[in-house]
């Protein structure tokens, strides 16, 4: 007798996550793609409303939405949630 696995995937907007935990922007990979959780050095103790996909840039602090491209600067500890982009 086989098991189906029926757990479903871990997902955030939709998109699937690829970590478990919120991680700090200075620990996401460059060029992936992410949603802000917390912005923790701006003092917001709730969660962020933005839905916005947003992309790490090679180096630095800096991410660009992905649809529009509008800049973004984080802060090293600022909390985010990677995922995976539909392509």
């Amino acid at each position: 007798m086989s098991k189906n696995n029926t757990r479903p995937a871990r997902e955030y907007y939709g998109l699937t996550r690829t970590t478990p935990n919120f991680i700090p922007f200075e620990q996401v990979f460059p060029g992936s793609t992410f949603f802000i959780r917390q912005e923790l050095s701006r003092g917001h103790k709730y969660p962020s409303r933005d839905r916005t996909l947003y992309r790490k840039a090679k180096d630095g602090f800096y991410a660009e939405a992905v649809d529009s491209g509008k800049g973004l600067c984080l802060m090293p500890k600022d909390l985010c949630v990677p995922v995976r982009s539909e392509r």
